[in-house]
């Protein structure tokens, strides 16, 4: 074929038919979409359904190989751009098609239609939403950076392929055995969001076979071999799920609250457990015996409650958890906010760098009379990663993405691990009487208890700092502030989630347990 590099051997290749199902919600940003409401909406397939973009895997898959391998090797297999003598890649990934209630992959266009009895297609299709709140680069919310996602739920599956061809220096088989060890790499995340929480997975299945097109058995196999993933085929073979081993460092929590909690959406629900009873003043069924009229008995649904999601499960048949089922959710986010504001707090105090004592170099630009607020600390940008509009280098500051991965957490409505609800109403007071102000009663939902497991994973690759080009490993002072952090909220001394100062999301000390630790052991000299 003209202008086809001759390096590629496309006689002798690998192919393997991956599917994977998400343990956080999903967002590959789809672009405007002018039925939605949401500031961002997923990629949809023709049918409306979310799908994900061969693209998007293969550049997930071209970033994780390229900060282990040389230059040289990224581009043997993946190719590279080089005006008109570019190298075409060795690696072909199809798009990611979602599996119907059936458990088997969705046509990319479906010409009569999504089936009506499908729930969970049609939980896909709707995605669920969440609202954020964009950071500045003091670390603090916005006043103007308001706006909502809609993702795919957690527990939607999809399948994709991967084809490896050979090339001088690539054996297809062990290029193969390589992306797989990618996918199951705990630091692995699709979309956007992933050091925040989203785009976990987890590899259910992988069927795989090799192909020498030079061999009679394998011509025969690949003329029988459907590519379509949407259909049965029974020429690849199912293989071992390779074993995570990335040597990243996982530190796993045992959070368990001793009292309330929170992490709300901010929205009201009509769960019958979040329901406050109240009285109409008129009844409207008639008059009791006696002349008396009895109120009427009516239900008021809390005004906040916390935050719940629809997942989907699967046992024989996919089924959708809504509503009374839906699992409660911890973002991710807002466990990595809280520990780094912690953790800088002990790297400072180990530092003696107190607000009463620093120069006025020390304080950040946007300090002004009182606001005696320090610089953002740099050495905490390779651990938790910064935004790009920085104050500091203006728009044209890079980024830097952060090693440190805490998915969201989801804790079940119901069943050994599940917290209790406790309900509570108050009364706005009046700045200036500090008086209860006419009409301005609200309720809210809290949980009390529960078992809260949270994992922290820290990406072992040096990764590559964006103002100067050279790879930054993460800072041993820095890790250990965090383990400090850690250490606070297991030990009830940090609280996590809303009202703390009316004693909310303090863990018991004597439940809570972690289980390693970021920074490295740092050995004492024998005397």
């Amino acid at each position: 074929m003209a202008g086809e590099n001759p390096t590629i051997d496309r006689t002798r290749f690998e192919v393997a038919r991956v599917t994977i199902q998400l343990t956080t919600p999903l967002r590959i940003a789809g672009g405007e979409d002018d039925a939605s409401l949401e500031d961002m909406v997923f990629v949809r397939d023709a049918n409306g359904l979310p799908t994900i973009p061969g693209q998007s895997i293969t550049g997930v898959l071209r970033h994780a190989y390229a900060r282990k391998a040389a230059e040289p090797d990224v581009k043997r297999l993946f190719g590279a751009l080089d005006g008109g003598t570019g190298t075409p890649s060795c690696v072909v990934v199809s798009w990611g098609q979602i599996h119907d209630k059936h458990d088997r992959p969705f046509p990319l266009l479906q010409l009569n239609g999504l089936p009506k009895d499908d729930d969970v297609l049609a939980l896909a299709k709707l995605g669920v939403r969440r609202d954020h709140v964009r950071l500045n680069a003091r670390g603090v919310t916005d006043a103007e950076g308001k706006f909502d996602v809609r993702s795919v739920p957690r527990g939607a599956r999809f399948t994709f392929e991967i084809v490896c061809y050979n090339r001088g220096g690539v054996e297809s088989d062990r290029a193969m055995d390589t992306l797989l060890a990618i996918l199951v790499a705990p630091t692995t995340r699709l979309g956007g969001g992933g050091r925040r929480g989203n785009g976990a997975f987890a590899v259910t299945r992988v069927r795989r076979r090799g192909f020498d097109l030079g061999k009679e058995a394998d011509r025969a196999a690949w003329r029988n071999y459907d590519m379509d993933l949407s259909r049965a085929e029974t020429v690849l073979a199912d293989a071992a799920v390779p074993k995570p081993g990335d040597g990243a460092t996982v530190v796993d929590l045992k959070l368990v609250p001793d009292g309330f909690w929170s992490v709300g959406t901010g929205e009201g629900d009509t769960r019958e457990e979040f329901g406050f009873k109240r009285f109409d003043k008129e009844d409207v069924r008639g008059t009791a015996p006696g002349g008396q009229t009895p109120r009427q008995e009516n239900t008021k649904f809390a005004d906040k409650v916390p935050g719940t999601e629809p997942e989907i499960v699967w046992s024989k048949t996919g089924e959708v958890r809504r509503k009374e089922q839906a699992p409660w959710v911890i973002p991710g986010a807002s466990l990595k906010g809280l520990l780094r504001h912690r953790a800088e707090f002990h790297w400072r105090r180990a530092r003696g760098m107190f607000a009463q004592n620093l120069a006025d170099s020390d304080l950040g630009p946007w300090a002004t009379g009182k606001d005696r607020e320090p610089k953002r600390i740099d050495a905490f940008d390779s651990v938790f990663g910064t935004i790009k509009d920085s104050p500091e280098g203006g728009d044209e500051a890079g980024g830097v993405p952060g090693r440190l991965y805490i998915d969201d957490v989801y804790l079940p409505a119901a069943g050994a691990g599940a917290p209790k609800i406790g309900k509570f109403q108050h009364v706005s007071l009046d700045r200036f009487t500090q008086g209860p102000m006419d009409g301005m009663l609200f309720s809210e939902a809290a949980l009390f208890g529960g078992e809260i497991n949270v994992r922290i994973v820290l990406d072992p690759t040096e990764l590559r700092d964006q103002k100067q080009g050279v790879p930054v490993a993460p800072d041993p002072e820095v890790l250990r502030a965090v383990d400090l952090a850690i250490d606070d909220l297991v030990q009830g001394r940090l609280a996590f989630g809303a009202h703390s100062a009316r004693g909310f999301g303090f863990c018991d000390d004597t439940k809570s347990q972690c289980s390693g630790q970021l920074a490295p052991v740092v050995e004492e000299a024998a005397e």
